[in-house]
C-alpha cells in the first residue's frame, strides 16, 4: 500500500511541476506550485518524518507559496504572460543529462536500510530547542517574510499612483 501511495504522490509532484513551468499564467503556477509542496509532504510522511512534513507544509505551502501568491496579486503580474525562450531544445538536453546522471548514482550506490535514530518524542524535543535555543532566528525569518509582503503592497502602490497620473494626463 505504501508502495501505490508512494508512486501516487509521486505523480502528482511531477505533474504539478511539469505545470508550474508550463503554465503562462503565473497565479495558476504559483497554485501548481503550493500542490506540489503538499504531495512531498506527503512523501516525507510515508518515510516517517512528521516533522519534516509540517515544516514542509507550514513554511513552503503555508508561508512561501502564500507569499508569492501575495506578490502576484498586488503587483498585478497576474496579467502578464510568461514568455517562453527559444532555448528549449538546450534546456531538455541538460535536463536528459542530469537525470541519466542521476539514475546512474542511484543505481550504483550501496543504499543501507536507515535506522529510526529519533524517539517517540522526537518532534517534541525539536519543538522545545526552536523555541528555547533558535527563538530569535525563527523570529528573524518572520520578520523577513513580512518586510517582503510589505514591499509587494508598496511597489503596488506605486505603480497604482503611476498607472493614475498616466490616466490623468
Amino acid at each position: 500500500m505504501k508502495e501505490i501511495l508512494f508512486y501516487f504522490l509521486s505523480g502528482i509532484i511531477l505533474f504539478s511541476a511539469f505545470l508550474v513551468i508550463r503554465l503562462k499564467n503565473i497565479f495558476h503556477a504559483a497554485l501548481c506550485l503550493i500542490i506540489t509542496f503538499i504531495a512531498v509532504a506527503g512523501i516525507y510522511l510515508l518515510l516517517n518524518a512528521e516533522f519534516l512534513a509540517l515544516v514542509q507544509v507550514l513554511i513552503y505551502s503555508g508561508a512561501i507559496a502564500i507569499l508569492i501568491i501575495f506578490a502576484v496579486m498586488l503587483t498585478k503580474i497576474s496579467k502578464v504572460k510568461i514568455a517562453h525562450n527559444d532555448q528549449q531544445l538546450t534546456a531538455l538536453l541538460i535536463t536528459l543529462s542530469l537525470t541519466l546522471i542521476t539514475f546512474f548514482i542511484l543505481n550504483h550506490t550501496n543504499w543501507e536500510a536507515g535506522v529510526n535514530l529519533l524517539e517517540r518524542g522526537a518532534i517534541y524535543e525539536i519543538g522545545r530547542e526552536l523555541m528555547l535555543n533558535y527563538l530569535l532566528p525563527f523570529e528573524v525569518i518572520s520578520i523577513v517574510l513580512l518586510a517582503a509582503l510589505m514591499g509587494a503592497i508598496s511597489l503596488t502602490k506605486k505603480e497604482s499612483l503611476n498607472e493614475d497620473k498616466k490616466q490623468e494626463k
